[in-house]
């Protein structure tokens, strides 16, 4: 199983190597919602925890078994820490959330597995920016200003707009799109929530 989670990480990571992050702020955005070395990481740790865990009960090796048994205790207790300290903590989880989240709005159309993740957040969450669509006037493609020559002047990704079939008449919409009120920090906090409930 950690082989399996392992090997297209470190596939994808490395046929990404020169690839959309520069050294600045833009790499420490872009490494902190990268699932490739999130993959990499889990499918590594997997792999020796449960590599201890086989030999040290197929060779009886009580210290191979002790550090399966201690690094499982520890695994439990970080997620048990992590539940507790989201909960306690929740408006700060909101509020670093909407950070990431708006850190990586600005560098939306600058790495295309990013925009992907954020496109799939915002149609999983039936959601529009971190906060609201006014978030995306942060990113310079979407920025409302005059001077902007972009195309997407004063708009938001497709992904914000919602699909309504009631007004397409002959494959065309008519005018303009309605986009999803949600808050997308909101939305993903909210999530384990409703899943738990």
């Amino acid at each position: 199983a950690g082989g399996a989670l392992a090997g297209p990480g470190g596939g994808g990571r490395g046929g990404r190597a020169g690839d959309g992050c520069a050294v600045t702020e833009a790499a420490v955005a872009c490494l902190a919602v990268d699932p490739a070395i999130l993959l990499l990481v889990v499918g590594v740790l997997t792999f020796l925890i449960t590599f201890c865990g086989c030999v040290g009960s197929l060779r009886e090796n009580i210290c191979l078994l002790q550090l399966f048994s201690v690094c499982l205790t520890i695994i439990f207790l970080l997620q048990l820490a992590a539940g507790v300290l989201g909960f306690v903590f929740s408006d700060k989880a909101r509020g670093k959330v909407s950070e990431i989240i708006n850190g990586a709005i600005v560098h939306y159309r600058d790495d295309l597995d990013l925009q992907n993740l954020i496109d799939f957040g915002q149609k999983e969450f039936s959601c529009c920016g971190g906060v609201s669509y006014k978030d995306w006037s942060q990113n310079m493609y979407f920025n409302c200003t005059a001077t902007n020559p972009s195309r997407e002047r004063c708009s938001v990704p497709f992904s914000c707009c919602l699909h309504d079939t009631s007004q397409v008449s002959a494959g065309v919409a008519s005018g303009t799109l309605s986009c999803h009120p949600g808050d997308q920090s909101r939305s993903v906090l909210g999530w384990p929530q409703g899943t738990l409930s």
